[in-house]
This record gives C-alpha cells, sequence and structure tokens, in this order.
C-alpha cells in the first residue's frame, strides 16, 4: 500500500536529489515564450515611465533596464527546469512575468523608499588596484577587437532588429561571413552592456 503521508513522499532528501536533477537541464527559449517576455518587458518600460494623475498607478521599485528582461529569460528557465523541460513555455515565461510584476509593483505597494533628509546617497564602491602592463595591453587590443566589430555590426543588426522583436545569431552569421563567430558574440555582448539590446544562448531580443 502507498505511503499517503506527503511528508515521506517529499523528504528533504528527495527535493536535494531533484533539483540536482533538474539543475543538469539546460531549457533553449521558444519563438511564442521570447515574445512573452519580449511583450512584457515593453510593458514594464511603459509603465516605468512617469504617468501623473492615472489611478492605481505605482512606480516600480526597481529601475526598468535591459537587465531585467535578462532576468525574466532566468526565471522562465529555472522554471522550466522545475518541469524537468528540454524547452521554455510560454507557462514558463507566464510565471517568470507573473512573479516580476509582484516584486516590482506589489511589494511594498510599489513605493521606493526615498533617503532620509539631509543624508546624500551612498556613492558606489570603486577600485583602484594597479593592474600589470601586460593586462592593460591585453584589454586594450581585446577593446580594439571589440570596438571594430561593433562598428561592422552594429546598424546591420539594428536595421534587422526593426521589424521583429528577436533574431538568432545565424541570421547575423550569415550577413557578415567575414567576421567569426567569437567576433559577431562578442560585438553583441558589447551592445547588450550598452543597454541596445540583449543577447542570451545564441538569441538577440529588441530592448525598444
Amino acid at each position: 500500500m502507498l505511503n499517503s503521508n506527503p511528508s515521506a513522499k517529499f523528504s528533504i532528501d528527495f527535493i536535494r536529489k531533484y533539483v540536482s536533477f533538474a539543475r543538469k537541464f539546460k531549457p533553449s527559449m521558444t519563438p511564442d515564450a521570447g515574445t512573452v517576455l519580449v511583450e512584457a518587458y515593453a510593458d514594464f518600460r511603459q509603465r516605468s515611465r512617469p504617468q501623473p494623475g492615472v489611478p492605481g498607478f505605482h512606480h516600480a521599485t526597481l529601475p526598468i533596464t535591459a537587465r531585467l528582461l535578462e532576468s525574466m529569460v532566468r526565471l522562465s528557465e529555472a522554471h522550466a527546469r522545475c518541469r524537468l523541460a528540454q524547452s521554455v513555455s510560454v507557462e514558463d515565461a507566464n510565471a517568470a512575468v507573473a512573479l516580476l510584476k509582484y516584486a516590482l509593483y506589489s511589494e511594498g505597494n510599489g513605493v521606493p523608499e526615498e533617503p532620509a533628509a539631509g543624508v546624500a546617497p551612498a556613492a558606489p564602491a570603486s577600485s583602484n588596484k594597479p593592474k600589470k602592463t601586460k593586462k592593460k595591453a591585453k584589454k586594450r587590443k581585446r577593446g580594439e577587437e571589440l570596438e571594430d566589430a561593433v562598428k561592422a555590426l552594429k546598424q546591420s543588426v539594428m536595421s534587422m532588429m526593426q521589424d521583429t522583436d528577436m533574431i538568432g545569431i545565424e541570421q547575423v552569421i550569415e550577413k557578415h561571413h567575414d567576421l567569426s563567430r567569437q567576433q559577431i558574440e562578442d560585438a553583441l555582448l558589447s551592445m547588450d552592456r550598452d543597454g541596445q539590446l540583449m543577447y542570451r544562448d545564441g538569441t538577440i531580443f529588441s530592448t525598444l
């Protein structure tokens, strides 16, 4: 006879093994799920703009940047792993969006905490550690290569993104045979850091 005690079915040891097994999955983003995330990101961006006099409007508790879209992708992938799925479904994407909506607009009534009067915001910590000449030279060379790749790709990629929310890196590679895949990925990551787009796992997402 099966044990009807829930605690016996889902023991700590069982959950530990389940999580360990789920981490082995690397779910891929499906086009439908990607569209859900891009549309939700656009909605977050719209809601983050000041709208005085609009009933029920609340500012987000965190700034809405391209990093939010990356967080949405990671959350949807994590949800898919929990299902032991090989791909991210619309259900996973919706779960990620719902979680972020709560975090951004529900927690603390969606009102960011103001700094105390007369107290200046703390400045970000900076590191002034000396760097070796060889490291500087290597970093400078890499920066020059990335800059050249970005110049070659920027106009083409942004043009391709005008009529779609996301494209695959293979579409970019087909148009730029003079560059290696690594150079193209470096350029896309540079554009990601600048907030021009989001690049993750071979897929380029629009952040506009």
